[in-house]
């Protein structure tokens, strides 16, 4: 079975204890994509090896037409699964000196733009997603300069909830659509 959209699927993380925080972002990250898998082809990921290409990248070695990126970060958890190679990212609104993150990582213009920006913090964070979006897709590391970042393809943000920040980047124009999963129905699958 064949679509040609992608869906984004989310999820909040239920509480954590610290040291087990990023081994769950991990896990409901792969509950997510099998979420995605059974939803949108009809398979399941227990019966799909994932591999890592040369850059780290994973992909299902039996379904390389197959395209699928998650990200994470405070509790939430997100997966885009489709037809089309995509990086996706979220990033919580968090406390941090984003004046000093965006001098490093912006160009001049960006730099100009977020102190004009009616929220800077918002600006920071909404264009930090894009360029994190953009390096996933295209499969290079954040050494990149990321002040001479030049885009090509298709890049937006994506309206998922308050407090945070996320992006997708593709080739082209991707058909998507977005669902909240709730994370008790994704472990009602595991025995």
């Amino acid at each position: 079975m064949s679509y040609k959209i992608t869906k984004i699927y989310y999820t909040c993380m239920p509480g954590r204890m610290p040291e087990e925080e990023k081994k769950n972002e991990h896990e409901i990250g792969r509950l997510l994509l099998a979420h995605g898998l059974r939803d949108l082809y009809d398979l399941s990921l227990e019966e799909e090896p994932v591999r890592n290409n040369e850059h780290g990248k994973p992909y299902l070695e039996n379904h390389p037409e197959i395209k699928f990126n998650i990200s994470h970060s405070g509790e939430l958890v997100i997966c885009a699964v489709g037809p089309s190679e995509m990086g996706i990212d979220i990033e919580i609104h968090r406390e941090v000196n984003f004046m000093r993150i965006a001098e490093k990582a912006f160009s001049r213009q960006e730099c100009d733009e977020m102190k004009k920006a009616s929220d800077p913090k918002l600006y920071f964070f909404d264009h930090w997603v894009l360029k994190e979006a953009y390096l996933k897709w295209k499969g290079i590391g954040i050494s990149t300069n990321l002040k001479k970042l030049e885009f090509d393809g298709w890049g937006t943000r994506l309206p998922i909830t308050d407090g945070y920040s996320a992006a997708i980047w593709s080739q082209r124009l991707l058909l998507m659509k977005i669902f909240y999963v709730d994370y008790f129905d994704l472990t009602e699958h595991i025995s």
